[in-house]
C-alpha cells in the first residue's frame, strides 16, 4: 500500500507527542482528519475537534471512523491531545484529486466568494472551441454549479485572487457530461491583474442552473485562490457581453475601443467583430460595463 504524505507527517507528529506507534487504522482514511468531508483539512475541522474534547459519549466503537466520536482518531474514546496532533498534522488539502474534479462532482456555489484549490486535479478532454486556450483545452479543471439570481448580465471572475494562469468556461445546465453546443461564455486572460487571471461575462436568466469550469492554461497551471460570482442584472449593452457583428450597441465606448485599442473589433473588412477579447477592453474602460470583479 502506498503512503501518502499525509500519513506520514500524520505518523510524524503522533510519535513526536507519545513516542510510539500510531493507530493503524487511522493511516488507511481517505483524507484522515478531515471531519467534514469537504477535501482540506482546516480550520472546520479543528473547531470540531476542539468542541468534542474529551471523554467520548456511549457507544465509543474504537477503530471505526464513523463513531460517534468521530474526532477520536486513535480509538481511546478520548478526544484530547492525540487527535489534535493528528489534525494539525494533516492540515492541508487532502491529497488526490479535488471532490470537483469531474463534472458529475460540481460543487454548488453562490453569489459572492468561493475559495478553490486545482491542485491534484485532472483535465477533462473536453474541447472549449473559440476559447483561445491552447488546443482550446482548459488543463487541471474543476467543476462548479451556480444558479443565477438575477436576469442580465453575469460576471465571474479569478481577478486579483489567483496568482497564476487561470481559464473560465460557462455551459447553460448543469447536466453531465457537458458539451460544446451547451458553452456560452470563456476567458482565458481578463484585463485585471494579474493579467492572466480570467473575467467571464454573459447573459443569465434567473433560476437557470449554470455549469462553471475553471482550469489553468498549461497542465503546470494550477494552485488555489477565491473564484467570485456577482449576478449584476438590468438591461445590458451588447458591448459588455460580445455579439458576431462588428461594433456594439453604445457609440462613445464602441468609438474608444475600435480608434484607440483594436480595430479588429468594428473592422468588416477583416472580419472583424466584437469578440472576448473587445469584451474586456469594454470592462476595463466602459462605464456601461462597470460592476462585478
Amino acid at each position: 500500500m502506498q503512503t501518502s504524505h499525509n500519513t506520514l507527517r500524520i505518523v510524524g507528529a503522533w510519535c513526536l507527542v507519545f513516542g510510539t506507534t500510531a493507530a493503524v487504522w487511522a493511516g488507511d482514511l481517505p483524507c484522515p482528519g478531515n471531519l467534514d468531508d469537504d477535501a482540506i483539512v482546516g480550520a472546520f475541522d479543528l473547531a470540531f475537534l476542539l468542541g468534542a474534547w474529551g471523554q467520548c459519549p456511549d457507544p465509543c466503537n474504537e477503530g471505526d471512523p464513523d463513531a460517534t466520536c468521530a474526532a477520536d482518531f486513535d480509538g481511546d474514546c478520548v478526544v484530547g491531545a492525540f487527535d489534535l496532533a493528528f489534525v494539525l498534522g494533516a492540515w492541508g488539502p487532502c491529497p488526490g484529486p479535488p471532490m470537483n474534479d469531474v463534472c458529475e462532482g460540481a460543487i454548488e456555489i453562490f453569489d459572492g466568494d468561493t475559495d478553490f484549490d486545482t491542485t491534484d486535479a485532472t483535465t477533462d478532454p473536453i474541447a472549449a472551441p473559440g476559447c483561445f486556450f491552447l488546443s482550446n483545452l482548459p488543463r487541471t479543471d474543476v467543476w462548479f454549479d451556480y444558479t443565477a439570481t438575477c436576469d442580465g448580465l453575469l460576471m465571474i471572475c479569478t481577478c486579483g485572487q489567483a496568482f497564476w494562469d487561470t481559464t473560465l468556461v460557462l455551459y447553460e445546465g448543469c447536466e453531465c457530461p457537458v458539451t460544446s453546443d451547451r458553452q456560452v461564455a470563456c476567458n482565458d486572460d481578463g484585463l485585471c491583474f494579474p493579467d492572466v487571471s480570467s473575467r467571464m461575462v454573459s447573459v443569465a436568466s434567473a433560476g437557470t442552473c449554470y455549469k462553471i469550469r475553471l482550469g489553468g492554461y498549461l497542465e503546470s497551471d494550477f494552485g488555489d485562490g477565491i473564484l467570485t460570482v456577482t449576478c449584476i442584472g438590468g438591461e445590458l449593452s451588447n458591448c459588455c457581453v460580445g455579439n458576431p457583428e462588428p461594433g456594439c450597441d453604445d457609440p462613445a465606448c464602441e468609438d474608444f475601443i475600435c480608434n484607440n485599442l483594436d480595430p479588429f473589433c468594428c473592422d468588416p473588412s477583416q472580419n472583424g467583430f466584437w469578440d472576448d477579447a473587445c469584451v474586456q477592453q469594454a470592462l476595463f474602460w466602459c462605464d456601461i460595463c462597470a460592476g462585478g470583479c
